[in-house]
């Protein structure tokens, strides 16, 4: 599983900023700033490796949005120079939407799952964490 996320902006303590985003939500996550940067979030471990952001990654943010309904998120990721892939080893689903929820405000930029066809920000992250209850959370 995993998912790409866009970077607006580049924090300068990535680690830091993830961490403080996360409990900003309400959420724990541990981070590394050792290259590449990993995270952890419940029982999963999540690696994230950043790029530069191609015209097809913002295609298919537009795309998406269209699918989805989410004006303006194509707008968002256009405004966005970088990526970053975000892969998950263990854990529980939960445990991936709270990454995705704390690197988008982190980062401030939409998240794109690999397993849909949507773009979504930090307030459709929160709603899926909502739907999913407060079972497994990760505190």
């Amino acid at each position: 599983m995993g998912f790409l996320v866009f970077e607006r902006e580049a924090p300068r303590d990535l680690a830091a900023a993830i961490e403080r985003a996360a409990s900003q939500l309400g959420e724990q996550v541990a981070a590394s700033s050792a290259a590449p940067t990993s995270l952890r979030v419940g029982d999963a471990r999540l690696s994230m490796v950043a790029r530069a952001a191609t015209a097809a990654d913002h295609d298919e943010a537009t795309a998406r949005a269209a699918a989805c309904g989410a004006a303006g998120l194509d707008l968002l990721a256009r405004r966005c120079a970088r990526v970053h892939r975000v892969t998950r080893e263990g854990g529980v689903p939960r445990d991936e939407l709270v990454a995705q929820a704390a690197l988008a405000l982190a980062l401030l930029g939409p998240v794109m799952p690999d397993d849909e066809l949507t773009v979504y920000g930090v307030r459709g992250a929160q709603a899926r964490l909502r739907a999913m209850g407060a079972a497994g959370s990760s505190r």
